[in-house]
């Protein structure tokens, strides 16, 4: 991840939209990343709620949190964020999050920093330290187009985690 600059703007973005239980960044921000998909067939409008309750049940459980309502999947495409599961150890908020496949150039960066920056926001909310991101991916995959790219990074020296 420290080799691969990420759209950090997109990232917050995502997160305060999600965090609002917004469905369409296409209409209220700048983050043009994921023009292309349609995230209200995706939700079902109880986000904000979700995560209101995923903070009190952090103060108090470990918890699993859908990224997305498992009876409502009759998609042409599955959501590829599926599961988060927050955890508390010694005073730190860790987050293991499961991601049914992920294109590893653009999208695995992209999840990554996003739930790194989603835990250290509920932690932070929590009053707890933000520990590990785990991320646990079920396919990953690239594409052709993004073979070079590849392994021209690859090349590069990794820099010390922020």
């Amino acid at each position: 991840l420290t080799t691969k600059k990420v759209f950090w703007l997109g990232v917050v973005e995502e997160i305060i939209h999600f965090m609002g239980g917004s469905t369409n960044l296409k209409e209220e921000g700048t983050n043009l990343i994921w023009d292309s998909d349609e995230a209200e067939e995706y939700l079902d409008s109880q986000e904000l709620s979700k995560l209101s309750h995923v903070i009190n049940k952090i103060k108090h459980n470990p918890i699993m949190f859908p990224a997305c309502n498992p009876f409502d999947l009759n998609l042409s495409v599955s959501p590829c964020q599926t599961l988060a599961q927050f955890y508390v150890a010694n005073s730190e908020l860790s987050c293991q999050i499961y991601q049914s496949s992920a294109e590893v150039s653009l999208q695995l960066p992209f999840s990554i920093a996003a739930y790194s920056l989603l835990t250290c926001v509920i932690a932070h909310v929590c009053d707890l330290v933000a520990g590990e991101c785990i991320h646990v991916i079920g396919e990953a995959y690239v594409n052709k187009a993004d073979v070079e790219t590849i392994q021209q990074q690859l090349q590069i020296s990794p820099k010390p985690f922020p």
